[in-house]
């Protein structure tokens, strides 16, 4: 499933330290190969990590699946944000047509995790590296039709975003040997249901397609929410 999702790699210094990393320690993160488990979905083997007031900080096997494998589902039923068409009194010349987007579902749901820095390794006892990562999360629909695709935006029960971002720099220690690359794993509303297409001289035309639409999740910074990962692939 293509999700229209983007990422703009940033830079990142890999440099031999001491057993006790330099810099600020309340932004250095350090990895343990022993905390790390294989995720269900990937099969990657990851520690996962959620920012927090502009740090990032570890998060436990248990809360992680917890929160990545349960989406949060709603049934909209009676509730269902619908725009009715709106029929001209006397018809005008001019003929048109337009979809009306009612959404029965609404999902968080976080999608794949995608690889947003090159690979890392640690040739000596202990390493620092500081890296600064930006991340792009894009909308993405079921249709290419500029149309229908508003009209969905329009139905959704939720405030759509069309792109978020996220730029920072983390600090991370990891131990010899280690190996691998930063990901991320957005998080997104989705907006399921039906688009039908009306006429402003004939109202609804017969015409109905079954439609979607992904939204990125933002924090209360106004930052692509979701998961960063460190993934090992020296396993």
């Amino acid at each position: 499933m293509l999700l229209g999702l983007c990422f703009s790699l940033g830079l990142f210094t890999l440099a031999a330290s001491s057993a006790t990393a330099t810099g600020n320690l309340k932004d250095t993160i350090t990895l343990n190969k022993k905390d790390a488990f294989v995720d269900p979905e990937s099969g990657l083997l990851i520690i996962p990590l959620k920012k927090e007031k502009n740090k990032l900080v570890q998060v436990n096997k248990h809360e992680n699946l917890d929160d990545t494998q349960n989406p949060v589902v709603e049934e909209m039923g009676n509730t269902t944000k619908t725009l009715e068409p709106k029929l001209d009194n006397v018809r005008p010349a001019d003929y048109r047509e337009y979809w009306v987007y009612t959404e029965t579902l609404r999902i968080s749901e976080y999608d794949a995790i995608q690889k947003v820095s090159s690979g890392i390794k640690c040739p000596t006892p202990s390493c620092s590296i500081s890296k600064t990562v930006q991340t792009t999360v894009s909308a993405s629909f079921s249709t290419s039709a500029s149309i229908e695709k508003e009209a969905i935006i329009a139905g959704a029960s939720f405030t759509w975003q069309y792109q978020l971002t996220d730029q920072s720099t983390y600090q991370f220690n990891l131990n010899n040997g280690d190996s691998g690359y930063i990901g991320f794993k957005p998080l997104f509303n989705r907006s399921a249901g039906v688009n039908k297409l009306y006429s402003n001289w004939d109202g609804y035309l017969g015409v109905n397609r079954n439609a979607w639409g992904m939204s990125p999740k933002k924090t209360s910074n106004g930052e692509a929410d979701g998961y960063y990962v460190f993934v090992f692939t020296d396993y």
